[in-house]
């Protein structure tokens, strides 16, 4: 009997961070494990546009989910409202070789699969937004602070929420650096701990926080930069 019911997999089509390579092998392992495949662009996208698949995928019985960085992934599907599946795999910084998908109760091979046409990106919107870890995020609101776009809003209960993800400036993970608690995530980001990559305790400050050497001086910086945008934005309806 297989390991699983389904093997799902996002291939990061827009930026191509999930290694093709891996993908295609985990296809020719499933098809000799006797495991159906189901192949999506983007799971970023599909969190910002149609959450509901998202949450249909969590809920689809044992299946292997495949794609970027463990801790973006769950983020992603937080983002969407979701359940957690049960098992993620790193398909962007793991090699997969014969013996890692032996210990994940699949047929080992050596050869991808060849005939497997990977999906393409989606045109218009490229979908780069943050998205954030709830184990780590204390609410402290740093990053809506710092955001000029509107992407994060508080909810009733006071929790930081990404609720404008188009907004968001494409190939800007500045309001990640602010975060304290590295909780901010841009799955789509080359480099860690931004792109969701592990890291320390609950609320250890990695080299990718802006640091504020006076306690003060981050918040000043962020009203500051807040008038000026919004003088700027003033202007603009005014010629318009």
């Amino acid at each position: 009997m297989a390991a699983w019911d389904k093997i799902i997999i996002c291939c990061c089509a827009e930026r191509g961070w999930v290694i093709p390579e891996n993908i295609k092998l985990l296809c020719a392992s499933a098809k000799a494990s006797g495991v159906a495949i189901e192949l999506h662009a983007d799971f970023c996208r599909t969190a910002a546009e149609h959450p509901e698949i998202l949450c249909k995928i969590a809920e689809s019985g044992d299946a292997l989910i495949g794609g970027c960085l463990n801790r973006a992934m769950k983020s992603i599907f937080t983002a969407a409202g979701s359940s957690l599946p049960s098992k993620f795999l790193d398909l962007r910084s793991a090699v997969l070789t014969p013996e890692k998908l032996l210990e994940l109760g699949l047929e080992p091979v050596e050869k991808a699969d060849t005939e497997i046409e990977l999906p393409a990106a989606d045109p218009g919107w490229k979908a780069w937004f943050p998205v954030i870890d709830r184990e780590r995020c204390v609410n402290c609101g740093k990053c809506l602070d710092f955001c000029l776009f509107g992407v994060y809003e508080f909810d009733a209960e006071k929790r930081v929420q990404v609720v404008n993800p188009a907004n968001c400036k494409n190939n800007c993970p500045a309001c990640a650096r602010v975060c304290p608690c590295e909780a901010v995530i841009f799955p789509k980001y080359k480099d860690p701990p931004v792109n969701g990559a592990e890291v320390g305790g609950k609320t250890s400050r990695g080299d990718n926080v802006f640091d504020a050497k006076a306690g003060d001086d981050l918040y000043k910086m962020l009203a500051e930069r807040k008038k000026i945008a919004r003088k700027l934005f003033r202007d603009k309806d005014a010629k318009e």
